[in-house]
């Protein structure tokens, strides 16, 4: 998995550009969240070999925070998707660019599932989304990264760390994105990413 995972680069809001994650979910697809790419005017995945490759956004889903982004050509191999919630000690890692910066492995356990009552990402819409409570330091930038377990399986998307607890973070479960994933995989327009949020 962490031969795969990739940084993304949203630029256009405010004139600077926005550092997220993703992962390949089929050749050509990768994964992200809608909050990394929202109210960008281009979009680019870089690899870990170092590879810098143009992509569209071909998802945007503001409520669940998923995108979907196609590169056409990068056709890097997907990482297997567990579609079903982990249990509570699930063992793995987060991968990702924490800061934009160069890519990171840290430990990671989930802690538990819990039905979250929330806004979506423009603050404008209230929201129920089933999320894994994660034991792991997730640091902006990991946005749209995997967790994997010990198989290096996708077992959930990383969106958000703990505003109070240091080492707590946050990941939308597969079960919860897998529609619009399946939806993702087989578009080649490209949407509009909306506004810019937060």
């Amino acid at each position: 998995a962490v031969d795969v995972t990739s940084k993304v680069i949203a630029a256009g809001c405010g004139g600077g550009a926005e550092a997220g994650s993703a992962w390949p979910l089929a050749p050509g697809y990768f994964v992200t969240n809608a909050h990394v790419v929202a109210g960008s005017s281009s979009v680019e995945v870089d690899t870990p070999n170092g590879g810098r490759h143009a992509a569209g956004v071909v998802l945007f889903d503001p409520d669940t925070d998923i995108a979907v982004l196609y590169t056409p050509g990068l056709a890097l191999r997907p990482l297997v998707i567990v579609n079903s919630l982990p249990a509570r000690g699930t063992a793995g890692a987060v991968i990702g660019y924490p800061g934009g910066d160069s890519e990171l492995v840290v430990p990671a356990a989930v802690s538990g599932t819990e039905s979250a009552r929330g806004y979506n990402i423009y603050g404008d819409t209230l929201v129920t989304r089933e999320i894994e409570v994660l034991a792991a330091q997730v640091i902006p930038g990991n946005s749209g990264g995997p967790i994997v377990n010990d198989a290096g399986q996708v077992i959930g998307v990383v969106f958000a760390a703990s505003t109070t607890e240091p080492n707590v973070g946050y990941a939308l479960t597969i079960p919860l994105v897998y529609p619009d994933l399946q939806s993702g995989r087989h578009r080649t327009a490209a949407v509009p990413t909306q506004a810019c949020a937060g």
